[in-house]
């Protein structure tokens, strides 16, 4: 999917939930526009059109949130309870 024409795809993006775990790394991008084009640009693109195409609920995946997702279920699964 080219992603500099999303548009094009527009059509493709129904149903009632979208999950986008799409993003970069600095060092994966080269830079940081390149970065902030996957990051940012991409995604919001991606959730506009959906949106005009009937896409109720758009849910947003980062890495960070899954890191910290994990460290819980660790957490979790060896007995220890994170500080609320």
């Amino acid at each position: 999917m080219d992603f500099d024409h999303i548009e094009k795809y527009k059509e493709h993006l129904s149903g009632d939930i979208l999950f986008s775990m799409m993003g970069t790394t600095l060092k994966q991008a080269g830079s940081k526009d390149k970065q902030y084009k996957i990051d940012y640009t991409y995604q919001y693109d991606f959730a506009k059109y959906a949106e005009q195409e009937g896409v109720k609920t758009y849910i947003l995946t980062s890495a960070l949130a899954i890191a910290c997702i994990l460290q819980v279920i660790t957490l979790h699964a060896s007995g220890i309870k994170p500080i609320s």
